[in-house]
């Protein structure tokens, strides 16, 4: 598990970069780096604060399924990302730290990145050996 905190509009980039790396890389093409070690993917899943929905859902309605989906489908070959996901909610603290205590525990643990900058969920999970923090100024 990984955590790294940034600013808004780094923080999109690089979850944005890190899902379309592993997808490359998974069917085979180029990937923009110096070098990649990548293990198998089975799945890739971007839960984030999306303030729309095309389903007739509210947007944070469907972050929740995609979270169910993630959580049950889970396998220690999936990528979760986390972008600051329920941002819209009082609870996100909560949730998040939740879903992230929730897969801790399954026998086979995704990889799981959360790009935040709320550090309460730092402060929850710090005491997690499976948790590595990244910190980016940028």
């Amino acid at each position: 598990m990984h955590l790294s905190t940034m600013n808004n509009r780094s923080r999109v980039v690089i979850s944005s970069r890190i899902a379309l790396i592993v997808y490359l890389a998974h069917i085979g093409s180029f990937v923009p780096a110096e070098a990649a070690v990548l293990g198998p993917t089975d799945a890739i899943y971007t839960l984030t604060s999306s303030g729309t929905s095309s389903t007739g859902r509210s947007a944070l309605q469907d972050g929740f399924n995609l979270a169910s989906m993630a959580i049950r489908n889970v396998t220690k070959q999936t990528l979760i990302l986390f972008d600051e996901f329920a941002q819209s909610m009082d609870q996100v603290t909560a949730i998040t730290v939740a879903i992230v205590e929730h897969l801790l525990e399954e026998n086979e643990c995704p990889h799981v990145i959360i790009c935040t900058h709320n550090f309460e969920i730092l402060d929850l999970l710090q005491e997690r050996h499976e948790v590595q923090f990244v910190v980016s100024d940028y």
